[in-house]
């Protein structure tokens, strides 16, 4: 019986001085939490936008298979030029061209139309 009594008030009195000085840690951190809500929030921005970078330069396969001749040099135009200058550059190109179409209004629907169509005659005409 003693240790029972002994048990509950060590114990009711553990639990509602840590609840107390939880809560009063929890008040006092909301400021700090406030104050740190923008800088999580930019960090996070930075490694979405590090994301969406590898998934463009990973996923998105743009290629030309136009060529510059000069006499009897032949420079292939992305393989020679543009891929030197920055890798997978036209699929960036198209990503943000068609992110830009997007915030001008035009549907997706519309977009993936484009992109089929722009697909199939760059095929036709050989210039992809």
């Amino acid at each position: 019986v003693v240790f029972i009594v002994l048990f509950n008030v060590v114990h009711l009195g553990l639990r509602f001085g840590l609840a107390h000085y939880a809560y009063r840690m929890g008040v006092a951190a909301i400021p700090l939490i406030k104050a740190n809500t923008k800088k999580v929030g930019h960090a996070a921005s930075i490694v979405g936008m590090t994301v969406i970078g590898a998934l463009v330069a990973t996923y998105v396969r743009l290629s030309t298979t136009l060529e510059i001749t000069a006499g009897d040099a032949v420079v292939k135009l992305q393989a020679d030029v543009i891929d030197k200058l920055m890798p997978a550059f036209l699929p960036l190109v198209y990503t943000l061209t068609m992110f830009w179409l997007v915030r001008r209004g035009w549907s997706p629907l519309r977009l993936i139309a484009v992109t089929v169509v722009l697909g199939i005659v760059g095929k036709f005409c050989h210039f992809l």
